[in-house]
């Protein structure tokens, strides 16, 4: 597939990533948030389709994902815990529609990154704080006293590994001598979340912040290396990438949300001259 934007080592596909993936090899890290299924407005995507759906187009993206890589590329896959919805309403499509509530998609994702043959590595927690012993919620609703409910404060990271757990390069000495520090080597990241960088002013409904951007650059790939966000929105991590001296991979099925992020590299690269 031709791509729709490529300069200075970022490259953007406008298009399906189980299309576009297969085509692709040699990648260090593939960083990705696909839709949670959970009724957000997308550009061009219905966010609420059946679960069978939504998993067997899982399964078709990790396939395609541990193919890209190369062995001791790594894959760092964001998803809910639980999907807890009931009636979901589509204010642009003046739609309502009820799923499932209790959906174990972070239990079940994790079977399926394992059953794709990746190898497992020890999950994250990104708490949604910059700050110990805080946390930041969307909305303030507590339930009924009869039903109360805990809100999403929190989201996971499934990671896995190809063929075996050593990323190439480096030395292979353990504890300090590495460059990763300490608190990134917990299973525990406070990071503020990506629409408390700003207003979103109508672009992607749910934005990485930049700081969680370059934690997963900087732990689990090396400059040079080739990093991909196969459901790239307007493309945050790439440009992350190319900062952290990366190449950069993009794919997404919005050409406005690819317009966007060829956009933010290319005004980039522009500010960089003028420096």
């Amino acid at each position: 597939m031709k791509p729709y934007y490529q300069e200075d080592g970022v490259t953007i596909y406008c298009g399906d990533c189980r299309e576009v993936l297969p085509g692709l090899s040699e990648l260090q890290l593939v960083a990705t948030s696909p839709p949670y299924n959970v009724g957000l407005d997308y550009d061009v995507y219905h966010d609420t389709i059946p679960w069978p759906d939504w998993y067997q187009m899982l399964d078709r993206f990790l396939a395609a994902a541990h193919s890209a890589l190369h062995p001791g590329g790594i894959l760092a896959l964001n998803v809910p815990f639980v999907a807890n919805q009931g009636e979901l309403v589509n204010r642009s499509r003046r739609e309502r529609r009820t799923i499932s509530r209790g959906e174990p998609v972070f239990a079940k994702s994790c079977l399926k990154v394992q059953e794709a043959g990746f190898l497992l590595r020890e999950p994250l927690v990104w708490a949604k704080s910059p700050y110990e012993n805080t946390a930041y919620a969307v909305g303030t609703g507590i339930g009924s006293d009869n039903n109360p409910y805990l809100r999403m404060a929190a989201e996971a990271f499934v990671f896995g590994s190809k063929e075996h757990y050593h990323m190439p390069g480096g030395t292979g000495k353990r504890g300090k001598s590495h460059s990763r520090p300490m608190d990134w080597c917990k299973n525990i990241w406070h990071i503020q979340a990506g629409w408390q960088d700003g207003k979103l002013k109508g672009k992607h409904p749910a934005p990485w912040p930049w700081s969680l951007c370059d934690r997963l650059l900087l732990m689990f790939s090396n400059p040079g290396d080739i990093a991909c966000d196969p459901f790239m929105g307007t493309g945050k991590f790439l440009l992350r990438a190319k900062v952290q001296g990366r190449e950069a991979i993009g794919i997404e099925i919005s050409e406005k949300y690819c317009e966007a992020a060829a956009n933010r590299c290319r005004q980039s690269t522009m500010k960089l001259t003028a420096q």
